[in-house]
């Protein structure tokens, strides 16, 4: 290619989505971004009532937030509910993770018996949970090469309709409903995962791979997430990863149903 690619990100609802310091997979798409030759440029959209430019991303990011939050973030959102519809229709990219898969989502109810839509872009229902469950997390993809290694802190619990792909498979931790080896949801570019952690800096492999898909023109000029020369950058990131994938292989993998028991006992 004669002009090195660039990939235009929105950055959705910073101060409002700001969790558990995710802002840290925005520094992530610009730093596995330069290694592979791509120029990351990212539009922060601060406010509720600011209107998101869809026609200049190639990706879009919604970090977790409070899921009281939510439905003010929905609101927002749903101001350009068939402009977001189209983008993904396209299969332009939509990153989400933790408690924003509920944007993602058909509806999510919450404990108070209050239910909020969402837009529709996955097919799954979410459930807000008693408890949350909180682990590491290692999840496969069959395409990736490398395992996604992270932690989650998971406030709802998803049901994934009998259609929709999962994200991954979990290897360690609590899948998507607490039980069952589902993680997140993927459909065409729209992709969710309960990985927190943040899980683009954790894993540069699933970096990379989220900007090819962002950037499916340019795909082919770009390294693979396992080309040897771009691991042999990621030597902190691989040894990180297998230190937890020793530590996960020496602990007892989580139960939910002992989960629920040992809550059950408490709350009585």
């Amino acid at each position: 290619m004669s002009a090195r690619p660039t990939l235009n990100v929105l950055w959705m609802y910073p101060s409002i989505l700001n969790l558990y310091g995710d802002r840290g997979n925005l520094m992530a798409l610009r730093w596995v971004g330069e290694q592979a030759g791509v120029d990351v440029t990212v539009r922060r959209v601060e406010h509720l009532d600011d209107k998101a430019d869809l026609g200049w991303a190639d990706l879009i990011v919604f970090n977790p937030g409070e899921l009281a939050l939510m439905p003010d973030v929905i609101t927002a959102v749903m101001g350009q509910r068939a402009a977001i519809g189209n983008y993904a229709s396209q299969g332009k990219v939509i990153f989400a993770t933790g408690t924003s898969g509920a944007l993602l989502a058909k509806r999510t109810a919450r404990r108070s018996g209050s239910n909020f839509p969402g837009l529709g872009l996955l097919d799954m229902v979410m459930t807000e949970r008693e408890t949350p469950l909180g682990d590491d997390l290692i999840t496969r993809i069959d395409d990736l090469g490398d395992d996604i290694v992270g932690n989650q802190i998971q406030m709802v619990d998803a049901s994934l309709g009998d259609g929709q792909t999962p994200f991954g498979r979990v290897v360690y931790g609590y899948g998507n409903a607490g039980a069952g080896t589902a993680d997140g949801a993927i459909s065409r570019g729209v992709v969710f995962t309960n990985h927190l952690g943040p899980v683009l800096v954790k894993n540069p492999w699933l970096t990379l791979w989220l900007i090819r898909r962002a950037l499916p023109e340019a795909a082919s000029h770009l390294p693979a997430p396992d080309d040897p020369q771009m691991r042999s950058t990621w030597n902190l990131e691989r040894d990180s990863s297998a230190a937890i994938l020793r530590f996960t292989t020496a602990k007892e993998k989580p139960s939910y149903a002992t989960h629920a028991g040992n809550q059950s006992r408490r709350d009585r």
